[in-house]
């Protein structure tokens, strides 16, 4: 997810000023200051618009789509059965 996070902010010449990540039970949590990279006062709110919707869809996609999924390659690796006693 960070990754595709990263071509998000690029996609709209963001710059990340601060980030703070935490895990709690299994999941993670990032929290980022963004500053965005656009010329004019009107660029502004393009450019904010552009980034909702780059880390909505970031955030709306399912873990196990994503290429770097680990759950996904450690299934397709290690494929075993498990079998009641």
């Amino acid at each position: 997810m960070v990754v595709e996070l990263i071509r998000a902010l690029k996609a709209v010449e963001a710059k990340v000023v601060r980030a703070e990540m935490s895990t709690v039970g299994g999941r993670t949590r990032t929290v980022l200051w963004v500053r965005l990279g656009v010329g004019g006062e009107s660029d502004v709110g393009l450019g904010l618009g552009t980034l909702r919707r780059a880390l909505k869809m970031v955030v709306d996609k399912p873990a196990s789509m994503g290429p770097g999924s680990k759950r996904a390659r450690c299934y397709r690796e290690h494929c075993f059965a498990v079998s009641g006693s």
